[in-house]
C-alpha cells in the first residue's frame, strides 16, 4: 500500500503520524510507504530535535519515502549515502526512512512513480543562503535532463508523478486560493511541458499548503491530508 501528504516541515508537521493523529498507519507493514511531498525539513541540521524525530520515524512500522522541496538543507542532504533503489536512486537518511532523488522513475508497489523534487522558494528574501535557503532547490538542467531521459525510457507514461510544485496550468488557481501574488516561474512552466508530453494517472503536489483536487489536470494537492495512491 502507498499513502502520500503533503509538507511536514520538520518537526512542525511530523507528529501527523503519530498513532493518535493516523490509527491507520499501526496497521502498516515495511512493505507499506508513506511518501512525504517535499518539505520534509528533518535532514536540516545534526540537532537533537532533527535526529530525535528521525529515529522516531525510522520506528514507525512503515517504510517512509520523500521527494525533495524547496525548504530542505540540500547540501546537507547531498552528504547522505546513494544507493539503487526499486529502479531510481535514494539518499538513505535512515534504513526505513529514503530521499526519492530527482527525476528517476520508482517501481513501488507493482506502480511507476516519476519522482521529480524542488522548487522555487517565494519567501527567498527572509532566508538566508547556506543557512536557511540553498540554491539548489530548484532542479538544475543535468536533473531535468535525466527526468526527460526516465521518462522516454517508460515510453512518456508513468502511473504516478510526484513533484513538489505544481505545474505552470495550475498554479494561478492555486495562488489565488492561496492568497497569493501569482507569479509562474521558469520551472512551473517546465512541469507544465511535462504533463504536456506525459500519460499519467493522478500527479500529486506539496508546496502550496491546501489540500485541493484538480480534476480537470489529474492534480491533488496534499498538505494535512494522508491519502492512498489513486484517489
Amino acid at each position: 500500500m502507498v499513502y502520500l501528504t503533503g509538507d511536514i516541515h520538520g518537526p512542525l508537521s511530523v507528529a501527523k503520524f503519530s498513532s493518535r493523529a493516523w490509527p491507520e498507519g499501526k496497521e502498516l507493514t515495511r512493505d507499506d510507504y508513506v511518501i512525504i511531498l517535499g518539505d520534509f525539513g528533518l535532514v536540516w541540521d545534526d540537532s537533537m530535535e532533527c535526529r530525535y524525530w528521525l529515529k522516531w520515524l525510522e520506528s514507525k512500522p512503515w517504510t517512509t519515502l520523500f521527494i525533495d522541496g524547496n525548504h530542505e538543507n540540500h547540501a546537507m542532504l547531498a552528504t547522505y549515502p546513494e544507493r539503487e533503489w526499486h529502479g531510481g536512486m535514494v539518499h538513505e537518511i535512515r534504513p526505513h526512512v529514503l530521499h526519492l532523488m530527482r527525476g528517476y522513475v520508482f517501481d513501488i508497489d507493482g506502480k511507476a512513480f516519476l519522482a521529480m523534487g524542488g522548487a522555487y522558494s517565494h519567501d527567498i528574501e527572509y532566508r538566508t543562503e547556506g543557512v536557511s535557503w540553498w540554491p539548489e532547490e530548484v532542479p538544475s538542467d543535468e536533473e531535468r535532463l535525466r527526468c526527460e531521459d526516465s521518462l522516454s525510457e517508460h515510453g512518456w507514461s508513468v502511473d504516478y508523478v510526484l513533484t513538489h510544485d505544481a505545474m505552470a496550468s495550475a498554479t494561478t488557481s492555486l495562488a489565488c486560493m492561496g492568497r497569493r501574488i501569482a507569479k509562474m516561474d521558469e520551472y512551473e512552466e517546465w512541469l507544465d511541458t511535462i504533463a504536456a508530453n506525459l500519460e499519467y494517472k493522478r500527479w500529486y503536489c506539496g508546496h502550496w499548503h491546501m489540500d485541493v483536487n484538480r480534476e480537470r489536470l489529474g492534480l491533488r494537492v496534499l498538505y494535512h491530508d494522508i491519502i492512498r495512491a489513486g484517489e
